[in-house]
């Protein structure tokens, strides 16, 4: 026991700064991996380790999350056959830059999709709103930006319930409430689905980090049983949010379970492999 408190005593600070200097990722794998072994070895003899597995990990999930920068500082050095970590952060680091290139073709192909139809949309597409303005502004966390843009979409297009819904959503932000209120009416007047509304409204809450917010409207969508499967998988994205990524999973879990009770096989498929990612990602396979 005192051997792998004083081993996360030491690997807890070189976490984070493993990549300044020579030789230092090398033994940040030795730590993370004697770690890996004394506590399997102190769960075997039954001594009781739950503080310390809270540190191990919060220290693996670091690991995790570093795994493209681990594996720059570790350079071409041979990672040992026998570790335990070194083939999660190789492999992860990996995926990451798989994901990377992936995202750049797939982004190439898009824009040149663009190109060749962008007269044949402008010729034959009515002009609508277009909510991606309000979305790039919000995420990139430029709030006042983002409510320019919703209020010029609303105004520009008064039945477009989605540009409506970020209108409230950035309006309460802002703390007018007023108009939140306003825009909110606004959108449920144009729209057949009020609650697919509460739903995109929970999204955007989660988007713009309203957590509070977002949780109660995926609490009204789970009380419906027609929405409990988004209200489920909208839980799972706020708990994913908060760092929670043992809850999301068991929200992501329920979503699946309710989506196939409720004969929706395609929902409960995208549930599942984001409940496999974040089983595969979120989290530091335990010890």
């Amino acid at each position: 026991m005192p051997v792998l408190r004083q081993a996360l005593t030491s690997a807890e600070p070189l976490a984070l700064v493993f990549h300044e200097q020579p030789g230092e990722a090398q033994r940040f794998l030795t730590l993370l991996d004697q770690i890996h072994d004394l506590a399997a070895q102190c769960t075997q003899a039954g001594l009781e380790i739950a503080s310390e597995q809270v540190r191990i990990v919060a220290l693996n999930a670091r690991a995790l999350r570093d795994a493209e920068r681990f594996m720059r500082a570790y350079g071409n050095t041979p990672i040992p056959t026998d570790s335990y970590f070194g083939p999660q952060l190789r492999d992860l680091a990996l995926q990451h830059q798989k994901n990377r290139r992936r995202r750049i073709i797939t982004t190439i192909a898009i824009v040149l999709t663009i190109i060749g139809i962008i007269a044949i949309v402008i010729l034959t597409t009515p002009e609508s709103a277009n909510p991606t303005l309000i979305l790039n502004a919000a995420i990139s966390d430029d709030h006042a930006k983002a409510l320019q843009i919703a209020q010029d979409q609303a105004q520009k297009f008064p039945t477009d319930s989605e540009a409506l819904v970020w209108l409230s959503v950035l309006s309460t932000l802002q703390g007018d409430q007023p108009a939140a209120q306003v825009a909110w009416q606004s959108a449920l007047k144009n729209s057949e689905t009020p609650d697919s509304l509460i739903y995109l409204r929970g999204n955007d809450l989660l988007l713009v980090g309203q957590y509070d917010q977002a949780s109660a409207d995926a609490t009204t969508l789970q009380a419906n049983p027609a929405t409990n499967p988004e209200g489920l998988f909208l839980a799972a994205g706020v708990a994913e949010a908060q760092g929670d990524v043992k809850t999301a999973i068991e929200l992501m879990r329920k979503t699946a379970d309710a989506a196939e009770a409720a004969g929706r096989a395609e929902f409960a498929v995208m549930a599942r492999i984001r409940m496999g990612g974040l089983m595969q990602y979120g989290i530091p396979k335990k010890p």
